[in-house]
């Protein structure tokens, strides 16, 4: 795939799904956002969700990984430019199966380096009952004149 062939609106849904654990829910927590509710079922039971759920840095962890188990957006990436509009919209439990679809929704020449581009991908991170659990934007830079 060529940049300019890259259409915006074009969806993919990832080729992979990621069952999320318990116990990686505890590990990943306890290494990266070591909060009570993420790192114990007791506490958790105590917290207003009341059961264990992964945190957000772990549930944008396995969007990118799941990101990367299709090959129709890999890009000639330069350097990821942000995530925006991150919405968490429900907590990931362990227990889940998640997928994602990925959708362009914006591209663009770059207009401080030449031969390069933008694009920005919008990711829904959803569960195996179709429940939307969080959506982002991935804006990246990426070269324009190799296939991608």
């Amino acid at each position: 795939m060529h940049f300019d062939k890259l259409n915006i609106g074009e969806t993919v849904d990832s080729a992979a799904t990621y069952y999320v654990s318990e116990q990686e829910i505890i590990e990943f927590a306890k290494q990266w956002d070591p909060q009570p509710f993420h790192i114990s079922k007791k506490a958790a039971q105590k917290h207003q969700i009341g059961k264990l759920f992964a945190s957000s840095v772990h549930t944008i962890a396995i969007a990118t990984k799941l990101a990367h188990s299709n090959s129709y957006f890999e890009i000639d990436a330069v350097a990821g430019l942000g995530i925006d509009q991150l919405k968490m919209l429900k907590p990931v439990f362990a227990g889940e199966t998640l997928s994602l679809k990925i959708e362009l929704t914006d591209k663009r020449l770059s207009a401080s380096n030449p031969g390069k581009g933008v694009i920005t991908k919008k990711l829904y991170i959803s569960n195996q009952h179709g429940e939307l659990k969080m959506t982002f934007l991935n804006v990246s830079l990426v070269n324009v004149n190799n296939e991608i």
